[in-house]
Parts: structure tokens; sequence; C-alpha cells
């Protein structure tokens, strides 16, 4: 068990440390890691608390998750007025893969949906030398939607300020919105927009590396979280 655990909290690190989008993926196998000492050395009370907690814990993670991966599969096809289309990293000026693949999914949703407007939006990171907009633009051009079709927000640096400076943008009372995110993303998109009063179609971008899609759910059962306690 020792050498399991060793393995464990090494490759953990070799995650976070060596690789993108593997984090919490490292994370886990650590904290695993430490379970497994911990077990090992604890006495049998103190083993039965942790238990319980972990379990506690457990449940509540799955509680999370449900919503999540509901929504990750998206709504029936929609027509939207607006598809607000949210940023991810750029490095230079070559998008990520989660970028290229927000604008696959974007542009599939646009060339159904003829009379829709996209929203690029995101701002120039410190570490960026152009917007994640304005990237973002030039790939849905590149795939065959008009200029004239897409609006540019490009002040934002999270996914509050990406809804929020976006719905100043789209005109008329009546608009039907739509957003296009990761499918990881899209319930805790879908929940601030709700809490500004924007009801949202989720258009999913599936992550490619089933690992980084683990990953990123993961993650956003902590950033789910939040967004119910603290907004």
């Amino acid at each position: 068990m020792k050498k399991l655990a060793i393995s464990l909290f090494i490759a953990g690190l070799i995650l976070i440390i060596a690789f993108t989008g593997q984090d919490y993926n490292g994370m886990l196998l650590i904290f695993i890691a430490l379970l497994i000492v911990f077990f090992n050395r604890a006495g049998k009370k103190a083993r039965r608390i942790v238990s319980a907690v972990l379990a506690v814990c457990l449940v509540y993670f799955i509680a999370v998750e449900v919503p999540i991966v509901r929504s990750s599969a998206g709504d029936k096809e929609q027509s939207a007025d607006y598809l607000i289309v949210l940023g991810a990293a750029i490095y230079g000026e070559t998008p990520s893969l989660a970028m290229v693949e927000r604008c696959d999914a974007a542009i599939d949703y646009l060339k159904s949906s003829p009379d829709c407007k996209a929203i690029v939006s995101g701002g120039q990171g410190n570490d960026e030398v152009i917007s994640e907009a304005e990237i973002m633009r030039r790939l849905l051009v590149k795939g065959g939607i008009s200029e004239d079709r897409i609006l540019v927000e490009d002040k934002s640096f999270s996914t509050y300020e990406n809804i929020h400076n976006s719905s100043s943008l789209f005109t008329g009372p009546d608009a039907v919105l739509a957003v296009c995110t990761s499918e990881y993303h899209l319930y805790r998109a879908k929940l601030i927009g709700s809490d500004m009063g924007l009801e949202l179609i989720g258009v999913p971008a599936k992550t490619t590396h089933i690992s980084v899609r683990c990953n990123y759910f993961i993650r956003e059962a902590f950033g789910v979280t939040y967004q119910w306690l603290f907004t």
C-alpha cells in the first residue's frame, strides 16, 4: 500500500506540473494517496470519523454533479436571436483547444440558425497579446460566418462578466439568447445568466480529451458550489 500511495502521489504531481488541464485529476490522485497513508496509520475511531466525513462529501459531490452532467447535453434544438460564445485561453495568437471546440460548436449552431447573431466574449489577459474575442471572431469568419453577424465583447475576464457585458449588446426585450461553452461549463453559465434574469439556451462544445473533460467536471463542482453560496 505504501508503494501505491507513493506512486499515486508522484503521478498526481506530474499531472499538475507537466500537463495542462489535469490539475484537478492530479489533486485527486494526491488526495487518494494521502488517504491511503492515513487509513494505514490512524486508529479505528479516527478512521470512522474520516469515513463518515468522506461519505457526506461524496454524496454532496454527486448531488452537485447531477445538474452539471444533465446540462452538459445542451437544450433541445431551439433558434436564438443571439449566441454568446464564451472565451477560453489563448497562447500568443494561437487559440487553445477549448476555444477551438467552442467556436466549432458555435459555427455549427450559427449555420443551422441563419438569423442568429454571435457575440464573442473574452478580454485580453496580462499574458495575452490579443483579446480572446478577436481570436474567436477570426475563427468564426474562417468557419464561414459572415462578419456582419458577429458582435465583439472584449472587456470581460470571468463568466459573470462575459454574460453581463454581452447582454448590453443585444437589442429587443424579447430577444432569445443562447450561450455556447464547453459542456462541463454549461450549467454554471446558465445559472449565472439566471441570476441576471436571463434564460439562456445551452449550446455545448464537446471536450475532445476524456481526461481533460473529467478534470473540468470535477472543477465545476467547486465553481457551482461557490455560485450557490456567494451569489
